[in-house]
C-alpha cells in the first residue's frame, strides 16, 4: 500500500521536461544578461545625458567667464579714453579715429556678443535672475558711460570735473555690480554641474550596484535549478536501474518510482508499464499453458476420431468416382452424335448458302441485261431518227437534182455534162431513199425484238428473284437450326466439363480424405509433443514471481 502511495505521488507531481529545464536554465542566465545589459544601457543613456547637460551648462558658465573678462576690458578701455581726454582735450580723445575710444567700443561691441551667446533655455529660474541683472547692469553701464560722453563733450572745466563723476562714481560702481553679478551667475552655473557630476556617478554606482546583484541572483537561481535537475535525475535513472536489476533477477513486482513530466520520467512510466505488461503475459502464459496441455490432449482424442472418418468418406468417393466416370462416358457418346449433325446442317447451310449467292448473282445479271437491252431499244430509236434524217436529205437532194436537170435542159448542149451529172445524183438519192427505207424497217423489227426481249428478261428476273427469296428462307431456316445444334452441342460440353469436373473434384476429395488421414495421424503426434512443450512453458513461467 505504501509503494503504491509512493508512486501515485510521484505520478501526481508532474515537471518539467528535459527540454525545457535547460530552457529554463538558459532562460534565468539571459533574464540575467537581458537586465544586466538593460541597467548597462540605461546608465550609459543617463550617463550621457548627463553630460550632454554638463556640456551645455557649461558653455553657460564659459559664457560667464566671457562676461568678466569681457567686463575686465571694458572697464580698461573706458579709463583709458578717460586720460586720454585729459591728455589731449575731448575732441581728439572721442574722434571716431581715437585709439582709446575705439578700443572702448570695441570691447563693449564684444560684450555684447557674449550677452547674446548665453544659452539662456538651460538656465534655472534662479540663474536666469541673475543673467537678467547682468544684463540690466551692463545696460546701465552703457547708459552712464553716453553720460560721461555727452559731460565731457559740454566743454570747460567743470565739464571734465562732471564726466570724471560720472565715471569713478556712477559707472564704476555699475561695474561692480556686473562682476558680482557674472561671479554669482558663474558660481550657480558651476554649481549645478558639480552637482550634475555627482548624479552620475550616483547613478552610475546604482546601476553597477544593480548589476552585482542582478548576476549573483540569477548565478543562485541557475545553479539551483540545475543542481534540482541533476537530483531528478539521479533519482529517476536509480529507480529505472534498480526495476531493471529486478527483471534481470526474475522479479516482475518492482516498478520505476519516478514522476511524469520530463523524457526520464517517460522512460519511467514506460518501463513501468512494460514490466506490467510483462507480468502479466507470464501470468498469462502460465494459465494458458495448463489450458493448452488438457487442449492438446482433447486434439488427440480428435485427430483419431478424423482419421476414422476420414478413412470411410475415402472409400464413399471411390465408388462416387467410378459412377462420374460412367456419366462422363455417356454424355461423350451424346457430344459425338451432335457433333455429326452439327456438321451436317453446316453443309446444307453451306450449299443453301452458295445457291442464294447464285441466285442474287443471276438477279443482278438480269438487271444488267435488261439495262442493256432498254439502251439497244434506245439506240434503234436514235438509229430511226438519223434515218428519217437521211430520208429527208436523200428527197431534197432528188428535188435539187430533178432542178439541175431541168436547168441543164435549159442551157442546152452547154448543160448536157451537167445534166448527166444531175442524173446521177438523182439516181443517188433514189437508191439512198430505198436503202433508208429498208434500214427504217429492219429498225423496227428490232425494236419490236427488243421490246419482247426487255419482256422476257423481266420474267425472268423475277422468277429468279423468287428463287433467290426462297434461297434466303432456306439459309434462314438453316441458320437457326445451327444455330439450335450449336446450342445444343454447347450444352452437352458443358455437361461433359461439369461431370469432369465432379469427377475431378470427387478424385480430389478422395484424395484430400487420405490426406486427412495422415493429417489426423501427424495431429494426434504434434498433440502429444504440443502437450509436452505447455508442461516446459508452464515451469519456465513458474520461475518468474508475478
Amino acid at each position: 500500500m505504501k509503494k503504491r502511495n509512493a508512486v501515485g505521488r510521484a505520478q501526481g507531481r508532474k515537471r518539467l521536461s528535459i527540454v525545457q529545464k535547460v530552457v529554463v536554465v538558459a532562460a534565468i542566465g539571459a533574464v540575467g544578461a537581458l537586465l544586466i545589459g538593460f541597467l548597462s544601457v540605461r546608465s550609459q543613456d543617463q550617463y550621457n545625458d548627463r553630460l550632454d547637460s554638463i556640456n551645455t551648462i557649461r558653455q553657460g558658465a564659459i559664457v560667464s567667464s566671457g562676461l568678466q573678462r569681457g567686463g575686465a576690458e571694458v572697464i580698461g578701455a573706458q579709463e583709458g579714453y578717460a586720460w586720454a581726454i585729459h591728455r589731449d582735450g575731448v575732441d581728439k580723445a572721442l574722434a571716431p579715429n581715437a585709439p582709446e575710444r575705439a578700443a572702448y567700443l570695441k570691447a563693449v561691441e564684444g560684450l555684447q556678443a557674449n550677452l547674446k551667446k548665453m544659452p539662456v533655455a538651460v538656465l534655472t529660474d534662479a540663474e536666469k535672475v541673475k543673467f537678467t541683472s547682468l544684463s540690466e547692469a551692463w545696460k546701465t553701464f552703457q547708459e552712464q558711460d553716453a553720460a560721461a560722453v555727452q559731460a565731457y563733450s559740454s566743454g570747460g572745466a567743470q565739464a571734465l570735473s562732471a564726466g570724471d563723476t560720472i565715471l569713478l562714481k556712477q559707472a564704476a560702481a555699475t561695474y561692480q555690480k556686473t562682476v558680482a553679478d557674472s561671479a554669482a551667475l558663474n558660481g550657480a552655473i558651476n554649481t549645478r554641474v558639480a552637482g550634475i557630476g555627482t548624479e552620475a556617478r550616483a547613478d552610475a554606482d546604482r546601476a553597477r550596484l544593480a548589476q552585482i546583484v542582478i548576476l549573483i541572483l540569477t548565478s543562485i537561481a541557475a545553479s539551483v535549478v540545475t543542481a534540482l535537475t541533476v537530483r531528478a535525475f539521479h533519482h529517476d535513472l536509480t529507480e529505472m536501474r534498480g526495476s531493471l536489476d529486478a527483471v534481470a533477477a526474475g522479479d516482475l513486482t518492482r516498478g520505476p518510482k519516478v514522476a511524469d513530466g520530463d523524457e526520464l520520467g517517460a522512460m519511467g512510466s514506460s518501463l513501468r508499464v512494460a514490466v506490467d505488461r510483462v507480468r502479466i503475459l507470464i501470468a498469462g502464459i502460465s494459465d494458458s499453458a495448463g489450458n493448452l496441455s488438457g487442449a492438446s490432449e482433447d486434439l488427440s482424442r480428435v485427430s483419431e476420431d478424423v482419421n476414422r472418418t476420414s478413412d470411410s468418406t475415402a472409400s464413399t468417393l471411390d465408388g462416387v468416382i467410378g459412377r462420374s466416370e460412367e456419366v462422363v462416358h455417356d454424355v461423350q457418346t451424346v457430344s459425338a452424335g451432335t457433333e455429326e449433325m452439327t456438321s451436317s446442317i453446316r453443309e446444307i447451310a453451306k450449299n443453301a448458302n452458295d445457291a442464294a449467292s447464285v441466285a442474287a448473282g443471276a438477279v443482278q445479271v438480269a438487271e444488267r441485261t435488261n439495262q442493256t437491252v432498254a439502251k439497244l431499244g434506245e439506240s434503234s430509236a436514235q438509229i430511226g431518227d438519223v434515218i428519217k434524217s437521211i430520208t429527208s436529205i436523200a428527197e431534197q437532194t432528188n428535188l435539187l437534182a430533178l432542178n439541175a436537170t431541168i436547168e441543164a435542159a435549159r442551157a442546152g448542149e452547154a448543160g448536157k455534162g451537167f445534166a448527166v451529172v444531175a442524173n446521177e445524183v438523182k439516181d443517188l438519192a433514189q437508191e439512198t431513199a430505198k436503202a433508208t427505207e429498208d434500214i427504217s424497217h429492219r429498225v423496227e423489227q428490232i425494236q419490236i425484238d427488243t421490246e419482247a426481249a426487255v419482256a422476257a428478261i423481266s420474267e425472268i428476273s423475277s422468277i429468279i428473284a423468287q428463287i433467290n427469296d426462297t434461297q434466303a428462307t432456306i439459309a434462314s431456316a438453316v441458320e437457326e437450326q445451327t444455330a439450335t445444334t450449336n446450342e445444343m452441342s454447347r450444352n452437352v460440353r458443358n455437361i461433359i466439363e461439369g461431370s469432369q469436373a465432379i469427377t475431378t473434384t470427387v478424385t480430389q476429395a478422395a484424395a484430400q480424405a487420405r490426406e486427412s488421414t495422415g493429417a489426423a495421424a501427424s495431429t494426434a503426434a504434434a498433440a502429444h509433443e504440443l502437450s509436452a512443450q505447455a508442461a516446459t512453458l508452464k515451469d519456465l513461467a513458474g520461475s518468474y514471481k508475478v
